[in-house]
Formats: C-alpha cells, structure tokens, sequence
C-alpha cells in the first residue's frame, strides 16, 4: 500500500505516500485502540501484507478487514518481542527476551527451547539463498537450523573464532555468510565455513560495533556501525560519516 511504518516508545506511526511531495497523512496506534503496548521492537510485514509488530509486552497483528479498516490482534502479553522474521515457507519466526524462540505457521504456534539447540540470548536471525536459517547470539555463537530434526545446531563457537555478540547476519553475491559482531568487527565465512576472514577498522570499518549488514539491489554490502555507514564494494570499505 505503500505505507511507511515507524516503531516508537510512544507507540506505532502509519505515514501514508511517505514520497510523496504533499502534506504526508499520519496514523497512529497505541493501547486506546488496540495496540498491546507503546514501546515497539520490531517491524515486519508478510507476504499476504499484514503487519506484525513486535512490542514491550508482545506481538500484534494489523490486517485490513474487506471493507479496508484494520484490526488489531495481539498475543503473548507479557513477552518483550525483539525481532521478526519471516522465511521462504511464510513461518514467522519470534524471537524474544527472556522467554523461548517461537514460529507461527498457518496460525499455530511452536516453541523451540533450548533443548532444540535454541541459544536463550539469540539476537540475530537469517535465511540465505540456499534456504539455510541461521541464529547469532549474545555471546557470539552461531547456529543453523536442521529441518529435518527441528533442531538448531551450533556451527561456529565462540571461544574458537568470535568472541562477541552476533547482532547481524547477511549473505552476500558470492554466497558467503558476513557476520557483524560488537568488537570483532565482521565475520566473512566463504566455501560453508571452511574459510574465516575477519574485517576490522584495520580493514577500513569506521567501528568494530557492527548493529546491521543489508546487501542492496547492485549486490553492495551496507555495513551500519555506532560510529558511521560503510559500504563494501570491489572488495574494499568506503566510509560515510
């Protein structure tokens, strides 16, 4: 529909032809009308257009009723909400602070705990091209999930190659997994993981403190850091501060 929406501390911002160069309408949702908290999370719309808010005190539904209104539907109160995903199978991956991994598929719910292999401070998730999802975690391990046992499997420990928190996941043209860490810089795993390189400021990054790595249409790496943007492009950083 080409709404533009912003996740705040005072609620969720619906802002309307966000391009366009005419006066922008704004909608707003909160508790008074429907919304399960203020403080939003995470934001993610899936292939059938509704949108999943993830907030302080859990996961709201916003979906168009025929005649065009929304509803608000929400779950798992008392739950902080702190990413969605959604993978090529259209399941909604949950992930959450303090409480379990979970997975909505045609409306029902999984949890996958940590004897499923489920890191308890997971904090970043991500599918690649071949369909293989991952999960980078708080102290820096990082897990793939096997779909046949339902299980996620530790591929990269900690106290052998990373020894910081994973806060993202991205996959590049070439099929290398880039993993940005809070002091290690990036992680650039090539041929499945047989080979590690490391990028650090050494490398060109403006900061060691890597919060996001999207990869765009030109098959260019963003790397979003706490001191500045950096691209990664014909194998070298450029830095925009």
């Amino acid at each position: 529909s080409g709404m533009l929406w912003v996740g705040t501390n005072v609620g969720l911002l619906g802002i309307a032809n966000p391009a366009s160069m005419e006066e922008n309408v704004v909608f707003s949702f909160s508790p008074q009308n429907g919304l399960s908290d203020n403080n939003i999370w995470a934001i993610r719309e899936d292939k059938h257009g509704n949108l999943w808010v993830g907030t302080q005190n859990g996961i709201n539904r916003l979906k168009r009723d025929p005649i065009g209104n929304i509803i608000v539907d929400n779950c798992l109160k008392g739950v902080i909400i702190n990413y969605l995903f959604e993978d090529r199978e259209e399941n909604l991956w949950v992930g959450t602070i303090g409480s379990n991994l979970k997975r909505i598929r045609d409306g029902t719910f999984s949890t996958y705990w940590e004897n499923a292999g489920v890191p308890y401070s997971r904090i970043s998730l991500h599918q690649d091209s071949r369909g293989v999802i991952r999960i980078g975690s708080r102290v820096g391990d990082l897990y793939r999930f096997d779909k046949t046992s339902e299980v996620f499997q530790q591929v990269l420990r900690t106290n052998n190659n990373v020894e910081s928190e994973i806060y993202a996941i991205e996959e590049d043209a070439e099929g290398d997994i880039w993993l940005g860490t809070v002091k290690n810089g990036i992680i650039r795993l090539q041929d499945k993981g047989k080979t590690i390189l490391n990028y650090t400021t050494e490398n060109g990054l403006t900061s060691n403190f890597i919060r996001t790595i999207a990869r765009d249409c030109r098959d260019r790496l963003w790397i979003g850091t706490i001191n500045g943007l950096n691209c990664y492009q014909n194998e070298k950083f450029l830095n925009f501060t």
